[in-house]
């Protein structure tokens, strides 16, 4: 009996590795699915309102050509931590891949996108000034809203989401990369 028990540790923590992300222990994109889908099945059923967040770091590729790869790991990690500071359960979080993050979130929680910026930002400033890091976090943000009444997939949202995310780049760096009211703003959404 204890050599079964042991196997179904083990077998779990097989599990666990195949959809935990490494680095930053997230769920990995093949996990944040898996629990995404799940979740989007039930609010189909509930009729939950859900918001998919795609965060984009900011200067990833120039932390780690003039940093090294390790900080740049360190960088992801404090984004896992910011998201995990902002958004707990029910809310779902993984690293979708590279430098990109998904956030998904009933939207009771989300409140209002102003609300929600406001949070992560203070949140995105108390990581960034805890700790002696030589590089400072900046994230843009994309958001897909989920109704269960016009229902989509996980790709759908992901695509919605992520060209989002990219229309605030562009806005950004058209703006000469100011982020609004807070021109010194780590967030850009």
């Amino acid at each position: 009996s204890e050599d079964i028990s042991d196997r179904k540790t083990m077998a779990e923590q097989i599990r666990n590795l195949a959809i935990t992300d490494e680095l930053t222990g997230l769920y990995n994109r093949r996990g944040f699915a898996a629990a995404a889908n799940q979740e989007l099945s039930r609010a189909s059923l509930d009729g939950t309102q859900l918001a998919l967040l795609f965060l984009d770091m900011d200067r990833m590729k120039q932390i780690n050509d003039t940093q090294g790869h390790m900080v740049g790991d360190q960088a992801l990690k404090s984004v896992a931590s910011l998201l995990q500071m902002t958004f707990r359960d029910p809310s779902i979080n993984g690293r979708w891949g590279g430098d990109e993050f998904v956030v998904l979130v009933p939207a009771e929680l989300l409140g209002s996108p102003t609300k929600l910026l406001e949070v992560l930002e203070r949140n995105l400033e108390t990581i960034n000034s805890t700790g002696a890091r030589p590089f400072e976090l900046s994230l843009t943000l994309g958001i897909a809203h989920f109704d269960p009444l016009d229902p989509l997939d996980l790709e759908q949202l992901v695509k919605i989401a992520d060209a989002e995310m990219y229309r605030q780049k562009r806005k950004h760096a058209a703006a000469g990369a100011t982020s609004g009211p807070n021109q010194n703003s780590p967030l850009r959404d």
